[in-house]
């Protein structure tokens, strides 16, 4: 029989809610956290480079952190322009993938059921709702 998995659609509904906690009103708040407004703005001063791989802050090398997340809101910020919802939309989709990956994973190993109470068993919606909605990578 062909068609999406049980596992497969559970995993899509329980992403479906998550996606709800973690978008909806995403750059209502200003960056409160020096960190926060940092990590947006060397994803901003990448959009301007050349180099993809050479982050800035202020013009100085920045190399504490890997660039993927950076070259992953830049190019957010590509998409939908710079504000606080760009800036936070890579770390909500990180979660969302998170919470899905985790319903399919228990949808998978013990059933519909399981699948769709794991993620809150863990704090995935609760994370998705608080967590997600910075621009900080810690």
């Amino acid at each position: 029989m062909g068609g999406i998995s049980r596992a497969a659609l559970t995993a899509l509904a329980v992403a479906l809610l998550a996606a709800l906690f973690c978008f909806v009103r995403l750059g209502a708040v200003p960056f409160d956290d020096p960190g926060e407004g940092m990590h947006a703005e060397i994803a901003r001063e990448l959009l301007g480079s050349s180099d993809p791989f050479r982050l800035t802050l202020n013009g100085v090398v920045y190399v504490d952190k890997p660039p993927l997340p950076y070259a992953l809101q830049a190019a957010v910020f590509t998409i939908f322009g710079t504000s606080e919802t760009a800036a936070r939309a890579v770390s909500a989709g990180a979660a969302v993938a998170a919470v899905m990956a985790t319903a399919w994973l228990g949808a998978t190993l013990l059933g519909p059921g399981a699948g769709a109470s794991s993620p809150r068993s863990r704090g995935g919606l609760r994370s998705c709702s608080s967590g997600s909605r910075t621009a900080d990578d810690r």
